[in-house]
């Protein structure tokens, strides 16, 4: 019996969508009781494949290939993912704006060290306090086209989305301001970003050379990020980059800008809970607790 290969044809699909939902009301958990219900509401979540997502435009020909999707999230209450962190912009953007300057084209050399960076501007305020919950949503865009015929070959991707976040944290002190944190304790962050690019070259098969030479290589990228109130914070980071007739004219030029300040976050007497000799405790503020007898220690110890 003879195998034979299935054609299917050009594959076009309709709209279509999948939209997770997760409700839930926590009072106990790992034998601990909460004072207060933890509970949330999420229609999807950050992480890129946990958001709700829709499909509008899904065209196969082989010849001509278009697509055009989107993704959103929706969180609400006393507890978020992340402790309401903004997630990391798409690696695609963040590998484009800090990537290497070195090659033509939007291909970057670099390993993406965008995450690291914003991770070490947060200065450990999502990671400690008191969470009170609060609000996240965000969605993006996405869109691709990409043309084969033969002899010319053409691609174009764009992609563009924003994350919102305002949550309630509570004994938050920044040593480098005046004031309480935030808005009673309420604090908005968001970051809007956009890329664009673009490649139009030809297809060169002479049997002894096969090889696809770019008449035009260009991208365009941004990331705004900023934080209110009290602190505020605005950064900002742009990337052009273009490259023509396969690397003989090339431009690439990027653009940062960065202004206000971060909460440099103080949580207290960092010694509360440091227990030196059994009950005795270095941040201990009352007498009777820090200065018990039984926590004496002798001056004349012989060492």
């Amino acid at each position: 019996q003879k195998d034979e290969k299935k054609d299917d044809g050009p594959k076009v699909s309709g709209p279509s969508g999948h939209v997770a939902i997760d409700i839930k009301i926590t009072k106990r958990k790992d034998g601990v009781t909460y004072d207060k219900a933890k509970w949330h509401v999420y229609l999807g979540e950050p992480e890129k494949d946990k958001r709700c997502s829709f499909t509008f435009v899904d065209i196969k020909t082989g010849i001509v290939d278009v697509y055009v999707g989107a993704d959103a999230y929706l969180c609400i209450g006393n507890e978020l993912p992340n402790d309401g962190e903004l997630p990391p912009i798409p690696s695609e953007i963040a590998q484009f704006l800090d990537g290497s300057t070195k090659g033509s084209g939007v291909k970057s050399d670099d390993m993406n060290a965008a995450t690291t960076a914003r991770e070490k501007a947060l200065r450990n305020v999502k990671t400690q306090g008191t969470f009170g919950g609060g609000v996240m949503l965000g969605a993006s865009v996405t869109g691709k086209i990409n043309v084969d015929l033969g002899l010319l070959y053409g691609d174009m991707k764009a992609i563009a989305g924003f994350d919102i976040s305002i949550t309630n944290r509570e004994g938050v002190i920044c040593r480098n301001l005046n004031g309480g944190y935030g808005y009673y304790g309420w604090y908005g962050e968001g970051q809007l970003y956009a890329y664009l690019a673009a490649k139009l070259g030809v297809h060169i098969n002479l049997g002894f050379i096969d090889k696809k030479i770019d008449i035009i290589n260009a991208g365009i990228g941004g990331v705004l990020k900023m934080g209110m109130p009290n602190p505020s914070y605005f950064e900002g980071k742009a990337r052009v980059k273009l490259s023509l007739l396969g690397g003989l004219v090339n431009l690439d030029k990027k653009f940062a800008f960065d202004c206000g300040q971060r909460c440099d976050a103080f949580y207290g007497n960092a010694l509360d809970d440091f227990k030196m000799f059994g009950d005795l405790s270095i941040g201990d503020t009352l007498k009777a607790d820090g200065w018990k007898k039984d926590n004496a220690i002798d001056p004349h110890l012989v060492t």
